[in-house]
């Protein structure tokens, strides 16, 4: 894995931390088609997204960071409107 996504990845968990301590995220080690799966797990639900192997180089490389944080709301969102 390119050390610009993996900076990328760290950047993304950073940040989902940060708005939802309590968030458990498994990201696969290799993408499949150019992205990666990733399960966002809060309170026992679960729900996933999907996020291109490019936008994680971006975030490494620290840039389209807008894009990343609007990533990480939608998905803290999604997840918290599941556990209603």
């Amino acid at each position: 894995m390119e050390e610009e996504v993996k900076s990328g990845i760290e950047r993304f968990k950073a940040e989902c931390e940060k708005r939802l301590p309590t968030i458990k995220l498994v990201i696969p080690i290799r993408p499949t088609g150019g992205a990666f799966l990733v399960s966002f797990t809060h309170n026992g639900v679960r729900t996933s997204g999907t996020i291109h192997e490019d936008d994680f180089a971006d975030w490494g490389e620290g840039t389209n960071i807008d894009a990343m944080v609007s990533v990480v709301k939608d998905s803290v969102n999604k997840l918290m409107n599941s556990e209603s």
